[in-house]
């Protein structure tokens, strides 16, 4: 909400802005007096963060202009599971790998084609009990030709018509595990931060109940 600081009239404006990642709307819930600024970000959704200022002209001779500074985080609507592709160094035979989009919404999405930057990675698109997905093929003689290369899905959605991975050669000998990981249509949980305790003195009853769930008896209002 914007408002006059000396309780004058005001005639709050949107000034023409030069970003294409948000769109700004204003309206006037009391005019001359109070106004409702509100951002929204525009398609297509990056998975960047986004930070700009938006011009409000105001009619005050003193302070003719204002920005609003906003910034925020968002998630892109689709991602690559696994996020980067990293080829082994070490390979004896021709080498594979199963990239799948994950999507932030409900709605239906196909993979129409896919492509990257190097001649001898083989790219071919396949669909199982899981969904569509693009294999990808990578030769003994791999010889990468950047430090990373880009490989990029084509999808029929509007807003997220491109996702784009890296493809990269991994240098760091693989650990050995059990058995091999499977990427998913899911997308991966965040982990939960603990409780904050307290390193001074005796341990902090708050974040003692915040980590186990129950109510401190001390803190509580009769």
């Amino acid at each position: 909400m914007l408002y006059r600081g000396d309780g004058g009239p005001l005639d709050l404006k949107l000034k023409p802005s030069l970003s294409k990642s948000v769109k700004a709307t204003l309206v006037a819930v009391k005019p001359g007096e109070e106004y409702r600024l509100t951002a929204s970000l525009v398609p297509p959704y990056r998975g960047k963060r986004v930070r700009l200022s938006i011009p409000i002209e105001t009619g005050v001779p003193e302070h003719p202009t204002v920005d609003i500074r906003v910034s925020g985080t968002y998630r892109a609507l689709a991602v690559t599971n696994p996020v980067n592709v990293l080829i082994p160094q070490e390979r004896t035979k021709r080498w594979e790998q199963i990239v799948r989009l994950v999507w932030d919404d409900t709605k239906p999405h196909n993979i129409l084609s896919a492509s990257i930057d190097h001649d001898q990675v083989s790219l071919d698109l396949k669909e199982d009990e899981a969904g569509q997905h693009v294999v990808l093929g990578v030769p003994v003689d791999f010889n990468p030709t950047a430090a990373a290369h880009m490989l990029k899905i084509y999808t029929d959605d509007p807003e997220m018509k491109e996702v784009k991975t890296r493809v990269v050669l991994n240098k760091r000998p693989r650990a050995k595990t059990n058995a091999r990981r499977t990427p998913t249509n899911r997308r991966p949980k965040r982990a939960v931060r603990p409780a904050p305790t307290t390193t001074r003195g005796a341990p902090n009853p708050s974040a003692a109940s915040s980590a186990t769930g129950e109510k401190n008896p001390g803190t509580t209002k009769k």
